[in-house]
């Protein structure tokens, strides 16, 4: 082994980047902030982002918090892309045809407002923490509102389905 390969293998200085600053070279460029911001305006979620830019999402969220005008740059992408789809939806909402009318505007309740709106949201109350999202088919909230209203028969004694609470928030 010649002399100059011994020196380089048990060199303990550490990498240095273009910069003179210690550590790994950053994946962090103009050509990937551009392509960053150009994905999320698309509205990709992040996670996808990161992995077509490749890298981890954390490594996403570390270039987020370290760099304030990236988050800033990111936010207002994310904010224009949100609103040229919802601009679409409401071009939708404003057609001649009826049953584009009625999607387009259902769609935009129950995503807009889903508390309020959405087919399959049913309230959980927990106690703690509860980070679990989860979808009902259709056929069973279907189900749940046929026994709902035959119960409701049976308690009026008439036949007929009593009406539903409002919901409180």
């Amino acid at each position: 082994m010649t002399e100059q390969n011994k020196n380089s293998i048990t060199s303990t200085a550490p990498a240095r980047r273009k910069n003179g600053k210690p550590g790994r070279p950053t994946k962090f460029s103009s050509a990937t902030r551009s392509k960053i911001l150009r994905l999320a305006a698309k509205g990709m979620p992040l996670s996808h982002v990161a992995s077509a830019c490749g890298f981890s999402h954390q490594t996403l969220i570390n270039f987020r918090r370290e760099k304030p005008e990236f988050e800033s740059a990111l936010a207002r992408a994310i904010s224009t892309g949100m609103e040229k789809r919802l601009s679409v939806i409401e071009s939708a909402m404003d057609s001649q045809d009826e049953s584009i009318r009625l999607r387009s505007s259902c769609w935009y309740l129950e995503h807009v407002f889903p508390d309020h709106f959405s087919k399959t949201r049913i309230e959980v109350e927990a106690i703690g923490q509860f980070d679990h999202a989860f979808v009902i088919p259709q056929e069973t909230l279907d189900r749940i509102a046929e026994s709902r209203a035959a119960h409701d028969r049976e308690l009026n004694g008439n036949g007929s389905s009593a009406a539903l609470p409002e919901r409180t928030q």
